[in-house]
């Protein structure tokens, strides 16, 4: 092998290994909230009334619910912290990731045209619940975070239709998702960013 192949693969190699290291942290950002809205989700089946298919499609449906919540709690307290590029790039792959594995999961095996609906409509409740959340941040600003666990818990009960037991199951949904909530946003603050700056292009590691 000459000399000019083994600078092209070394360049290579590096090239690859920058890749890796600058999406590496919002790659881990994206398994947390996929892990947070797993946990979620497996602590309210039990509350999923119905027939096997039917609460099969609502546990899909909490479980999509979860990733648009932590999705913006994610985009809250890591996303301030980022320049304005890394913010884009983020968004661009956690917009293409989350969409893709939430419809996967239930309905992987779904006609491609029919999932390409789905993902159209994944992504845009995704931006509407994030505008939902940011107003209910504002609306509730004295209570914390106790308000949009509220708005959360109301969406889980609307998926799972189960409207008429709000007053019965409202103050255990609260406590589920403010106990995952302390865990998720401990886990986000233990992702490193430092790599996240790595100039792709020439290798170097300055911004």
């Amino acid at each position: 092998m000459s000399d000019t192949e083994l600078d092209i693969e070394d360049m290579l190699r590096r090239i690859e290994s920058n890749v890796q290291a600058k999406y590496a942290p919002i790659a881990s950002i994206g398994k947390e909230i996929i892990d947070a809205s797993v946990a979620v989700r497996d602590k309210v089946k039990p509350f999923i009334p119905g027939t096997e298919i039917k609460k099969i499609e609502r546990e899909a449906y909490v479980f999509f619910e979860a990733i648009w919540f932590w999705t913006h709690i994610a985009s809250h307290q890591i996303f301030h912290i980022l320049p304005e590029q890394q913010i884009d790039e983020a968004v661009e792959f956690l917009g293409k990731a989350l969409p893709e594995t939430a419809i996967d999961s239930y309905f992987g095996h779904w006609d491609t045209e029919l999932k390409r609906k789905m993902l159209a409509q994944f992504v845009d409740n995704l931006n509407t619940t994030e505008s939902e959340y940011s107003q209910s941040r504002e609306r509730y600003a004295l209570f914390g975070f106790d308000g949009i666990f509220l708005d959360f818990a109301r969406k889980l009960v609307d998926q799972c239709e189960l409207k008429d037991q709000w007053e019965h199951i409202r103050t255990p949904l609260v406590e589920i998702i403010e106990k995952q909530w302390k865990w998720t946003t401990f886990r986000f603050s233990q992702i490193e960013f430092r790599d996240f700056y790595i100039e792709v292009s020439d290798g170097s590691t300055g911004r």
